[in-house]
C-alpha cells in the first residue's frame, strides 16, 4: 500500500464515510507492516476481513509503548518520545518514523478548530523544551509557539504572577490568547470551550452555571 496515497488522504477527509474508508485501510497497512500490532491482533482472534468499520479496530493498549517497540514499516525512527512517567517509573516511548507527518498533523489539527495560529499567543503551563526535549506535548507546544504571534507568550510552569500580568497585557492589546494545553485536551476529547471576558465580576460563576455567556468553540463538523 503506497503511505504517501495514505498520507494524502488523511488530510483530504471531509465525510465520515472517508473517515471510516482510510481508517479501515490505515487498520490494514498496520496490520501488514507493524509486527508487534499484527500478534496482538492474532492473539485477539480477530480476522481483519471481518474488521468493516472503524469501530471494531483492536486498539493495542498504551502499556504495549512501555514494554515493546512499536514501529510500522521498515524506516527507522527519527525521534522518540517519551511519556512523563507520572503514572508509574516506567515510560512509554513513542517512536516516530516521520517527523513532518506528525508536524504536519497536529499544525493542521489546530488550524483545523481554531483558524491561524499566527494571531493568537500562547501560553503554556508546561516546562520549557529544554527542560523535557523528550516530551511530545512540550515539542508540539514549542513549534507552535514559532508559528504563533511571539510578542508575547511562553512556558510558565511556576510563575503563575508573571503568566497573569502577561495574559492581561496581552488582552488589553487586543490580542488572541491561547493555553494550549487545555486547548489539546479539548481537542482530543471533543470538548467546547467557553470563550469569555475573565475580567468582568461574575463572569467566571456565570459560565460555571452554564449561563449564555461568550463564544462557545467547537471544532468543525463533517
Amino acid at each position: 500500500m503506497d503511505t504517501e496515497t495514505l498520507r494524502r488522504r488523511i488530510f483530504s477527509i471531509k465525510t465520515a464515510t472517508d473517515f471510516n474508508a482510510l481508517a479501515l485501510d490505515i487498520f490494514h497497512y498496520q496490520f501488514a507492516q507493524n509486527k508487534v500490532y499484527r500478534q496482538f491482533v492474532e492473539t485477539l482472534g480477530v480476522n481483519p476481513s471481518s474488521v468493516l468499520d472503524y469501530s471494531l479496530i483492536p486498539f493495542l493498549p498504551v502499556s504495549f509503548f512501555k514494554t515493546h517497540k512499536v514501529l510500522t514499516g521498515e524506516r527507522e525512527e527519527e525521534v522518540v518520545f517519551e511519556s512523563s512517567g507520572t503514572t508509574g517509573l516506567t515510560t512509554s516511548r513513542h517512536f516516530v518514523s516521520d517527523f513532518g507527518l506528525y508536524e504536519e498533523s497536529f499544525t493542521r489539527g489546530l488550524r483545523l478548530f481554531y483558524g491561524d495560529i499566527a494571531q493568537y499567543c500562547i501560553f503554556a503551563l508546561l516546562p520549557s523544551y529544554l527542560e523535557r526535549q523528550n516530551s511530545s506535548l512540550v515539542h508540539m507546544v514549542e513549534r507552535l509557539m514559532w508559528k504563533s504571534n511571539r510578542s508575547f507568550g511562553g512556558f510558565y510552569l511556576d510563575e503563575m504572577g508573571k503568566l497573569s500580568a502577561t495574559i492581561t497585557e496581552a488582552i488589553s492589546k487586543g490580542l488572541g490568547v491561547m493555553d494550549l494545553t487545555a486547548f489539546t485536551l479539548c481537542m482530543e476529547n471533543n470538548m467546547p470551550i467557553v470563550v469569555f471576558n475573565i475580567t468582568k465580576p461574575g463572569n467566571i460563576m456565570r459560565a460555571a452555571r452554564g449561563e449564555k455567556i461568550g463564544t462557545i468553540v467547537r471544532g468543525r463538523q463533517s
